[in-house]
Parts: C-alpha cells; structure tokens; sequence
C-alpha cells in the first residue's frame, strides 16, 4: 500500500511510514493483533466482532484462547491454516466465518466455544482432528465437504444439541468417543466407506433410536453405542463383522435387532 502523506510503499501492517513517519489510519485496527510474517499469534483486542485483516496467512495456537466477550469472528481468503486451540474457550462465540481456501483446523481449535450454533467446513478439509468441536453445547448443525476422510476422536464429544449428522463417503473410520454425550442426536447417516466404529463412538446418544450398519464395516468396538437408552433398532445385512462386547450395552433393542447381532461369536448375550 502506499502512505497517504508521501506516496512512498508502505508494508502491509506497519503502523508508521517509514519514510516521513507519518501514522497509517486505515492500519490502526491492526493494534488488535499481533501479527508476525503474516501469521496472526495473538489477538489482544476487545470487539465483541472481530474481522481479521486481510493477508494474514495463518492463525496461531491459542491466539484467540479464553476470549470469552468474542461473539463473532470473520476470516479471510487469506487464511489457509487454523492451529490447534485457536478458538479454545470462547465461550460468547456464536458465529465465525471459515474461508473457502481453509485447508488445516488443528485440534481442539473451538473447543469449548458453548454459544457456537452451526459450522460448515469448507471444501478441502481432509481431517477433523482430535477434539476440534468438542464441548460446543450450542451446536445444532454440522456441514461436512466430500473431501472430508477422518473424524478423529472426541471430535464432537458432549455436543449436547447436535441433531443429526452426515458422514461424508471418504471417511473410513468413526473415531474413540466422536459423538459421545451427544444427547439431542437422533439421526446418523453412516457411509458405505466406513470399516471401523471405535469405542465409545455414540456412547450415551441418549435420543438415537435406530442405526443402519453399513455393508463396509468390518468392526464395531466397546462401548460404541453404550447407553443409547433410545435405541430399539439395528439394521443389519448379511455380513461377517466384528462385534465386541458391550458394543450395544443398556440398549431396549427390539427381538429383531438383538437375533441379528447375535450371530456374531463375542457379543455379549447378558
């Protein structure tokens, strides 16, 4: 960009021309944040919205951790990488804006962020890593792109309002207590690319009453529908699987579903 006093090229995010020193206004937003070779490491603002300055590249570990009067922050094109706890803790925020060329959220980035209501993850994330979502309470809807292909564990534990999920086609493994604790959720669609659904995966889904599963999965381990106090219906095709026990304990199935999943040598019959 160029000062408005002396014409002279000014770096992007200096506060003063270097040349005639004269004070940049339209950069003195940026006094919010600390910026370093175009990577945002800390935010030491107040706004309760928050636009984050076109250019930066990436937003660092914790750079956003713990502000909790935050309640909605817009992201640039620019970025293309968010590192893990980002977002942790902000607990005010209810609405973020995700660039369409975002490529990386690291782990646990908003976690505990209990007011955000829905995100849709742009085209192009491959991973959800571990605990990404986890602790998001107010969290009624999740868009996933085809290009996602892991869920990592824990990444949408205790996910109380969450309703309903679409797995997307690439993802092959439900991860260790993915949905866990997700209460409201009533509705699960699981691909045909799924082989494993780890432990713990919708323990205590306490509002799930049927499940398909799908002609791809090859193991279904502990716990990973355990309390899904709701859960009367298992649908079952012809297929050789592993079925660990208490895979399906404290769940009210119905005769159908209970005969289906007996074949299966270590069910647990008690």
């Amino acid at each position: 960009m160029l000062c408005k006093s002396c014409g002279n090229f000014v770096e992007k995010y200096s506060v003063f021309c270097r040349f005639c020193g004269a004070k940049q206004a339209a950069q003195t937003v940026l006094r919010d944040f600390e910026i370093q070779n175009g990577v945002l490491i800390k935010y030491k603002g107040r706004k309760k919205n928050v636009v984050i300055p076109d250019g930066v590249r990436a937003i660092w570990f914790e750079a956003f951790k713990d502000c909790k009067f935050i309640k909605s922050v817009t992201i640039p094109l620019s970025v293309s990488f968010i590192q893990s706890e980002a977002f942790g803790g902000c607990t005010a925020l209810e609405e973020i804006t995700i660039p369409s060329l975002l490529e990386r959220i690291g782990s646990e980035a908003f976690n505990m962020c209990t007011s955000l209501k829905s995100i849709s993850i742009p085209f192009g994330i491959e991973h959800i890593y571990w605990g990404t979502f986890r602790n998001c309470t107010s969290l009624k809807s999740v868009t996933f792109p085809d290009s996602v292909m892991t869920i990592s564990h824990h990444a949408f534990e205790n996910c109380t309002a969450l309703e309903s999920i679409s797995i997307p086609n690439r993802v092959t493994d439900i991860g260790w207590a993915v949905f866990k604790n997700c209460t409201s959720l009533k509705s699960v669609t699981i691909p045909d690319s799924v082989m494993t659904i780890w432990r713990c995966a919708f323990e205590n889904c306490t509002s799930l009453e049927s499940i398909s599963i799908s002609d791809s999965v090859r193991e279904i381990q502990i716990g990973a529908f355990s309390g899904c106090t709701s859960l009367t219906e298992v649908s079952v095709r012809d297929i050789e699987f592993k079925l660990e026990s208490t895979a399906f304990k404290d769940c009210p199935l119905d005769p159908d579903s209970k005969k289906a999943l007996e074949k299966y040598s270590i069910y647990d019959k008690e």
